[in-house]
């Protein structure tokens, strides 16, 4: 029966006969000792703890152990006995020759483990009333404040916990997937100060375009953001010796929770490139848009992106965008492009629609209009318009008719054909 000893009487002294028999009684004796061997002592200093969404299982090596086998219940009042009907637990794994397991999928609510330790014939005993220690609970009223460019984690005291983790990220989960990082495994005490101007950082202008041009110069214009970075989300887990909670999470704290932080924007950094040099960092001054580039080659092609910074660093760059300057001496109105239409469609909401052309030689810039109506400016050299919010009926995609002409410093040609999506 497992781990139950054999209660069979063993052999002590025994006055053996002489010849072939004694043989025979010697190895019967010796096989009834090896049957009366004590098994191992079951494993001391049985914990668990989590580590993100799963339980690492810990415990001290048996003399004479061979391997171990680790049992688990999720019952709400566990009682673990293998040889009953009324047991609630189970095996977990057996044939373990580390100290340690890890259940990668525990239960959602109560989890309570134990371990024997077993040699080639028997395993040790379980107490059913000593499972592992299990870690402290996990920290309740986590909550974060911003304090200038600091975030101040606090939470309230767990009287088994000795020390504490805390751990940070975008969203979503801290779990073995990835999703936030350790910012101090080491604890002591209920709060924790985030010291980390980057958080702030603003996010990246968008819309960036050239609205603008002559010979020398392309005028620059963007969107500045209006919405501040999103902070960070913050998880605590409290530890002993047995291990550590599940983590407990905190949103940012209001206003910041709802992520609509007003924006600081200290200045904005440009960045230039041409079809014959790499990007070069043109401008890093307080400056709004539009921004006029200027002391450039007629009729050649720049691209720009842009950052908006502040105390915390800069943003990433915006999408890049370029634009074509005018030539230096007379010039005649270009011809009229050649447009295609285009239908996008989108999994959820309405469609969008668009038009795009082959480029028009000396057009710098092109005109698209929406029926009547003018809808955008697309710098050279773009060929190519999304509108991103045509006619909708209840909240279907009703259609849409485009028409481009081609411009320059001369003026525009007539308008091309229109092209109507549906």
């Amino acid at each position: 029966m497992f781990g139950r000893r054999d209660n069979r009487r063993c052999a002590g002294s025994t006055t053996l006969p002489r010849g072939s028999t004694a043989l025979i009684l010697a190895i019967l004796i010796l096989l009834a000792m090896v049957a009366c061997a004590k098994p191992p002592d079951a494993p001391a200093n049985q914990r668990y703890g989590y580590e993100n969404t799963t339980i690492v299982v810990k415990w001290d090596a048996s003399a004479g152990a061979d391997s171990y086998t680790v049992y688990h219940s999720d019952d709400s009042l566990p009682e673990c006995q293998p040889d009953s009907d009324r047991s609630s637990c189970q095996v977990l794994a057996s044939d373990i020759y580390s100290l340690t397991y890890t259940h990668r999928s525990p239960g959602a609510g109560g989890n309570s483990y134990w371990v024997v330790a077993c040699d080639s014939s028997r395993c040790s005993e379980l107490d059913s009333e000593g499972p592992a220690q299990p870690p402290p609970p996990a920290p309740l009223h986590v909550r974060a404040t911003q304090e200038g460019t600091l975030i101040r984690a606090v939470w309230n005291p767990v009287p088994e916990a000795t020390y504490y983790k805390i751990y940070t990220g975008p969203a979503g989960e801290c779990d073995i997937f990835g999703g936030c990082t350790a910012l101090d495994e080491n604890v002591v005490g209920t709060a924790y100060t985030h010291d980390s101007p980057s958080i702030f950082r603003p996010r990246p202008p968008s819309r960036i375009k050239v609205v603008d041009r002559t010979q020398d110069s392309l005028t620059v214009a963007w969107q500045p953001a209006t919405r501040g970075p999103d902070l960070p989300y913050y998880w605590v887990a409290a530890c002993n010796s047995a291990g550590c909670s599940r983590t407990a999470p905190t949103a940012p704290s209001e206003p910041s929770s709802t992520h609509q932080r007003p924006v600081q924007i200290d200045y904005y950094q440009m960045t230039r490139r041409s079809q014959e040099s790499g990007h070069t960092l043109i401008d890093s001054r307080p400056v709004r848009p539009p921004y006029v580039d200027e002391d450039l080659q007629p009729n050649a092609i720049y691209y720009y992106t842009v950052q908006a910074c502040n105390d915390g660093g800069c943003s990433e760059e915006s999408d890049e965008s370029g634009g074509l300057t005018e030539s230096d001496g007379p010039v005649g109105a270009p011809s009229i492009p050649q447009v295609r239409g285009h239908k996008y469609e989108v999994s959820l909401g309405a469609d969008t629609a668009g038009a795009s052309w082959k480029s028009v030689e000396k057009a710098t810039y092109y005109e698209v209009y929406q029926g009547s109506n003018f809808d955008e400016e697309v710098s050279a050299p773009g060929t190519s318009y999304r509108d991103y919010d045509p006619e909708t009926f209840f909240g279907a995609f009703a259609g849409a008719s485009y028409k481009v002409r081609a411009c320059n410093k001369a003026g525009c040609s007539p308008f091309s054909e229109t092209v109507t999506i549906r």
